[in-house]
């Protein structure tokens, strides 16, 4: 993996984000689940990739974070913040499939995975992650 591929697949869906929040939380949910999970997994990636602790072959998966233990069996290494990392990006998974494929949510629900996804973005800056 070059750093690039993940940077520029994360510029893209912050770029979904964004004109999905300035279109509303309400209409445009589905995008926001797909792009909130594949832009925190891209920041993850980032930023393992440039502490050295995956290679270039290494591929993290959205689903891993769907369970707690299968996130630490998945990321047995220790870095930084590890344990707040993993909580954020579960909350974020854990709606991605009701945004994406169910029912409209309550917009309550699509706020706290965006907050969940902007305290990971926060979080990863102060670790020093320019592109976060």
């Amino acid at each position: 993996m070059k750093s690039e591929f993940p940077l520029s697949r994360y510029r893209e869906s912050l770029e979904a984000i964004e004109f999905a929040v300035d279109r509303g939380l309400a209409t445009h949910q589905r995008s926001i689940g797909f792009n909130t999970s594949s832009a925190a997994v891209d920041l993850l990636s980032l930023y393992l990739f440039g502490v050295k602790l995956i290679t270039s072959g290494t591929q993290i998966q959205h689903t891993w974070f769907k369970s707690t233990k299968r996130a630490y069996e998945k990321l047995a290494f220790a870095f930084p913040n590890k344990d707040r990392i993993i909580i954020l990006l579960k909350k974020i998974e854990s709606r991605r499939d009701a945004f994406c494929y169910g029912v409209d949510q309550p917009v309550a629900d699509v706020r706290a995975v965006l907050d969940a996804f902007h305290e990971l973005r926060e979080l990863f800056r102060a670790m020093g992650l320019a592109a976060a």
